[in-house]
Protein backbone atom coordinates (compact mmCIF):
# COMPACT_ATOMS: atom_id res chain seq x y z
CA UNK A 1 0.00 0.00 0.00
CA UNK A 2 1.26 3.37 -1.12
CA UNK A 3 0.49 7.01 -0.57
CA UNK A 4 1.06 9.30 -3.13
CA UNK A 5 0.57 13.38 -1.38
CA UNK A 6 -0.20 16.90 -2.68
CA UNK A 7 -0.79 20.17 -0.78
CA UNK A 8 -4.86 20.68 0.31
CA UNK A 9 -5.19 24.09 1.17
CA UNK A 10 -8.10 25.46 3.84
CA UNK A 11 -10.15 26.19 1.06
CA UNK A 12 -10.36 22.64 -0.25
CA UNK A 13 -11.17 21.39 2.98
CA UNK A 14 -14.05 23.74 3.57
CA UNK A 15 -15.29 22.59 0.06
CA UNK A 16 -14.76 18.89 1.33
CA UNK A 17 -16.83 19.24 4.70
CA UNK A 18 -19.44 20.87 2.63
CA UNK A 19 -19.72 18.25 0.08
CA UNK A 20 -19.78 15.36 2.52
CA UNK A 21 -22.39 17.58 4.45
CA UNK A 22 -24.89 17.87 1.28
CA UNK A 23 -23.90 14.99 -0.96
CA UNK A 24 -26.49 12.14 0.56
CA UNK A 25 -29.93 14.05 -0.17
CA UNK A 26 -28.79 14.88 -3.62
CA UNK A 27 -28.41 11.36 -5.38
CA UNK A 28 -27.10 10.33 -8.42
CA UNK A 29 -29.76 12.01 -10.81
CA UNK A 30 -28.39 14.95 -13.22
CA UNK A 31 -24.53 14.09 -12.50
CA UNK A 32 -21.80 13.26 -14.79
CA UNK A 33 -19.91 10.45 -12.95
CA UNK A 34 -16.04 9.88 -12.66
CA UNK A 35 -14.50 7.64 -15.07
CA UNK A 36 -11.86 4.24 -14.15
CA UNK A 37 -8.64 4.23 -15.57
CA UNK A 38 -7.73 1.64 -18.31
CA UNK A 39 -4.56 0.35 -19.96
CA UNK A 40 -4.48 -0.82 -23.60
CA UNK A 41 -1.32 -1.57 -25.26
CA UNK A 42 0.63 0.87 -22.47
CA UNK A 43 -2.01 3.55 -22.92
CA UNK A 44 -4.53 5.17 -20.85
CA UNK A 45 -7.59 5.53 -21.13
CA UNK A 46 -10.83 6.79 -19.26
CA UNK A 47 -13.10 3.83 -18.79
CA UNK A 48 -16.85 4.62 -18.99
CA UNK A 49 -18.06 2.40 -16.66
CA UNK A 50 -17.86 0.94 -12.91
CA UNK A 51 -17.35 -2.76 -13.27
CA UNK A 52 -16.89 -2.96 -9.83
CA UNK A 53 -20.44 -1.85 -8.34
CA UNK A 54 -23.69 -3.20 -6.50
CA UNK A 55 -22.63 -6.24 -4.27
CA UNK A 56 -19.10 -6.47 -5.17
CA UNK A 57 -18.92 -2.96 -4.34
CA UNK A 58 -20.28 -3.17 -1.13
CA UNK A 59 -17.75 -6.37 -0.54
CA UNK A 60 -14.94 -4.17 -1.47
CA UNK A 61 -15.47 -1.59 0.99
CA UNK A 62 -14.94 -3.78 3.95
CA UNK A 63 -11.54 -3.73 3.20
CA UNK A 64 -11.23 -0.06 2.39
CA UNK A 65 -10.82 3.23 4.64
CA UNK A 66 -13.97 4.37 6.11
CA UNK A 67 -15.50 6.57 3.78
CA UNK A 68 -15.33 9.81 6.15
CA UNK A 69 -11.61 9.89 5.80
CA UNK A 70 -12.56 9.75 1.65
CA UNK A 71 -12.81 12.71 -0.81
CA UNK A 72 -16.25 12.10 -2.21
CA UNK A 73 -18.71 13.99 -4.38
CA UNK A 74 -21.77 13.23 -6.47
CA UNK A 75 -19.62 12.17 -9.56
CA UNK A 76 -17.82 9.27 -7.42
CA UNK A 77 -19.52 8.96 -4.24
CA UNK A 78 -17.57 5.88 -3.63
CA UNK A 79 -14.29 7.86 -3.20
CA UNK A 80 -12.18 5.07 -5.45
CA UNK A 81 -11.70 4.90 -8.50
CA UNK A 82 -10.43 1.20 -10.26
CA UNK A 83 -7.25 0.34 -12.86
CA UNK A 84 -7.74 -1.70 -15.15
CA UNK A 85 -5.76 -3.18 -17.95
CA UNK A 86 -6.20 -5.80 -21.13
CA UNK A 87 -3.30 -8.28 -21.37
CA UNK A 88 -3.56 -10.90 -23.73
CA UNK A 89 -7.07 -10.75 -24.46
CA UNK A 90 -8.34 -10.27 -21.07
CA UNK A 91 -9.79 -7.57 -18.91
CA UNK A 92 -7.88 -7.13 -15.18
CA UNK A 93 -8.33 -4.72 -12.50
CA UNK A 94 -5.03 -4.44 -11.50
CA UNK A 95 -5.54 -2.11 -8.60
CA UNK A 96 -8.13 0.52 -6.38
CA UNK A 97 -7.13 4.28 -5.39
CA UNK A 98 -8.70 5.38 -3.25
CA UNK A 99 -8.44 9.81 -2.49
CA UNK A 100 -7.82 10.13 1.31
CA UNK A 101 -8.29 13.40 3.40
CA UNK A 102 -5.50 13.77 6.04
CA UNK A 103 -7.14 16.84 8.08
CA UNK A 104 -3.79 17.13 10.20
CA UNK A 105 -1.49 17.45 7.90
CA UNK A 106 -3.35 19.18 5.47
CA UNK A 107 -3.31 17.35 2.86
CA UNK A 108 -4.80 14.72 0.45
CA UNK A 109 -3.28 11.85 -0.41
CA UNK A 110 -3.91 8.32 -2.42
CA UNK A 111 -4.35 5.29 -0.88
CA UNK A 112 -3.27 2.16 -2.95
CA UNK A 113 -4.75 -1.52 -2.58
CA UNK A 114 -2.93 -3.72 -4.86
CA UNK A 115 -4.59 -6.50 -6.69
CA UNK A 116 -2.93 -9.29 -4.38
CA UNK A 117 -4.13 -7.67 -1.73
CA UNK A 118 -8.01 -8.15 -2.83
CA UNK A 119 -7.78 -11.81 -3.07
CA UNK A 120 -10.84 -11.99 -0.25
CA UNK A 121 -12.84 -9.77 -1.93
CA UNK A 122 -12.84 -11.00 -5.77
CA UNK A 123 -12.50 -14.64 -4.78
CA UNK A 124 -11.37 -17.43 -7.88
CA UNK A 125 -10.49 -14.58 -9.49
CA UNK A 126 -6.59 -13.58 -8.61
CA UNK A 127 -3.90 -14.17 -10.95
CA UNK A 128 -0.46 -12.89 -11.16
CA UNK A 129 -1.34 -10.26 -13.75
CA UNK A 130 -4.05 -9.19 -11.28
CA UNK A 131 -7.69 -9.72 -10.84
CA UNK A 132 -9.07 -11.39 -13.76
CA UNK A 133 -12.75 -9.51 -14.32
CA UNK A 134 -14.69 -12.83 -14.43
CA UNK A 135 -18.06 -11.04 -13.35
CA UNK A 136 -18.06 -8.69 -16.12
CA UNK A 137 -19.88 -9.44 -19.66
CA UNK A 138 -21.35 -6.83 -22.13
CA UNK A 139 -20.09 -4.12 -23.86
CA UNK A 140 -17.67 -1.27 -22.64
CA UNK A 141 -15.94 1.10 -23.83
CA UNK A 142 -13.13 3.98 -22.98
CA UNK A 143 -12.30 7.73 -24.33
CA UNK A 144 -9.30 9.64 -25.24
CA UNK A 145 -8.86 13.02 -25.72
CA UNK A 146 -10.95 16.39 -25.90
CA UNK A 147 -15.40 15.66 -25.16
CA UNK A 148 -16.71 15.98 -28.45
CA UNK A 149 -20.40 15.74 -26.47
CA UNK A 150 -21.57 16.14 -23.13
CA UNK A 151 -24.60 15.12 -20.95
CA UNK A 152 -24.68 15.92 -17.22
CA UNK A 153 -25.71 12.72 -16.33
CA UNK A 154 -23.89 9.25 -16.07
CA UNK A 155 -21.36 8.54 -18.80
CA UNK A 156 -23.26 10.15 -21.62
CA UNK A 157 -20.17 11.37 -23.17
CA UNK A 158 -17.96 11.05 -26.08
CA UNK A 159 -13.87 11.98 -26.44
CA UNK A 160 -12.80 12.46 -29.67
CA UNK A 161 -10.95 8.87 -30.02
CA UNK A 162 -12.36 5.92 -28.30
CA UNK A 163 -12.76 1.78 -28.08
CA UNK A 164 -15.68 -0.30 -27.98
CA UNK A 165 -15.22 -3.65 -26.34
CA UNK A 166 -17.27 -6.83 -25.95
CA UNK A 167 -16.29 -8.61 -22.38
CA UNK A 168 -17.56 -12.06 -21.91
CA UNK A 169 -16.44 -13.51 -18.44
CA UNK A 170 -13.12 -11.51 -18.52
CA UNK A 171 -12.49 -12.26 -21.89
CA UNK A 172 -11.99 -9.27 -24.68
CA UNK A 173 -14.15 -11.11 -27.54
CA UNK A 174 -13.75 -7.94 -30.30
CA UNK A 175 -12.69 -4.43 -30.04
CA UNK A 176 -12.85 -1.43 -32.17
CA UNK A 177 -11.82 1.83 -32.17
CA UNK A 178 -13.65 4.87 -33.74
CA UNK A 179 -13.14 8.43 -33.93
CA UNK A 180 -15.71 10.72 -33.44
CA UNK A 181 -16.52 14.12 -34.58
CA UNK A 182 -19.96 16.38 -34.65
CA UNK A 183 -21.14 17.67 -37.61
CA UNK A 184 -23.98 20.38 -38.52
CA UNK A 185 -26.60 19.78 -40.89
CA UNK A 186 -28.65 22.93 -42.08
CA UNK A 187 -32.30 23.07 -41.98
CA UNK A 188 -34.39 24.35 -44.83
CA UNK A 189 -37.88 24.10 -45.52
CA UNK A 190 -40.73 25.19 -47.57
CA UNK A 191 -44.15 26.67 -46.57
CA UNK A 192 -46.61 28.21 -48.59
CA UNK A 193 -44.00 28.93 -51.24
CA UNK A 194 -41.77 30.52 -48.68
CA UNK A 195 -38.04 29.23 -48.14
CA UNK A 196 -37.29 29.17 -44.59
CA UNK A 197 -33.78 28.83 -42.52
CA UNK A 198 -34.09 26.46 -39.56
CA UNK A 199 -31.60 26.05 -37.02
CA UNK A 200 -28.47 23.68 -37.59
CA UNK A 201 -29.01 20.13 -36.39
CA UNK A 202 -25.59 18.75 -34.87
CA UNK A 203 -24.85 15.31 -35.13
CA UNK A 204 -22.64 13.26 -33.37
CA UNK A 205 -20.77 10.38 -35.87
CA UNK A 206 -17.55 8.13 -35.85
CA UNK A 207 -15.48 6.63 -38.43
CA UNK A 208 -14.27 3.01 -37.30
CA UNK A 209 -9.73 3.00 -37.47
CA UNK A 210 -7.74 -0.04 -36.82
CA UNK A 211 -6.75 -0.91 -33.98
CA UNK A 212 -4.68 -4.30 -32.68
CA UNK A 213 -4.20 -5.09 -28.86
Amino acid sequence: IMKNSISLNWTLKIAVAVMLLFAAPLGLRGTGLSADVIYVNGEKWWLLAKPVSGELLKKLDTVLPPHEQRVISTANWSGITCIWSIEKGKLYLKRVEVEMVDSYKDKVYTFIVPADSLKDVFEGCYTRRGILAKWVDGELRAGQGNLVSYSHIGFARNHKKEIHFKVNKGIVESLEQRRYSVVSISQKKEYKGRKLDYPAVRVLKYRPEPFKY
